[in-house]
């Protein structure tokens, strides 16, 4: 997992990261809840919608396993999707919030490459 500053979630996306630990703190789930502050984007969905902003923060090929365990948490800002106990994606789904999202993510990812 990459674990550059700029593409964690907690400091790319503040705004997201706190929906998330608000709903995970509410569901009572601590083995999640810690997870967070590690939370790295490794890319964007690959919908081609530009106003997606749905990322995975572990390898998309993982999340395709169907005999993986799967649960979802419903928040402000999308929802958290979680297999095996790790949190693997997280949707956003087509607004003007996933477009926003869409755009910092994809310039922080450019910029990992440079």
């Amino acid at each position: 997992m990459n674990s550059s500053p700029c593409l964690k979630l907690v400091f790319l996306l503040p705004e997201i990261a706190n929906d998330i630990i608000e709903k995970l703190e509410k569901e009572e789930r601590l083995d999640l809840l810690e997870q967070v502050q590690e939370l790295s984007i490794i890319s964007l969905c690959e919908c081609g919608d530009p106003s997606c902003g749905s990322f995975y923060t572990i390898e998309p090929a993982v999340t395709e396993n169907e005999q993986l365990s799967y649960e979802g948490f419903q928040t402000k800002s999308g929802l958290i999707e979680v297999f095996n106990g790790e949190i693997g994606f997280i949707e956003i789904v087509p607004s003007e919030i996933g477009k926003e999202v869409r755009k910092k993510i994809s310039e922080a990812l450019i910029r990992e490459e440079l």
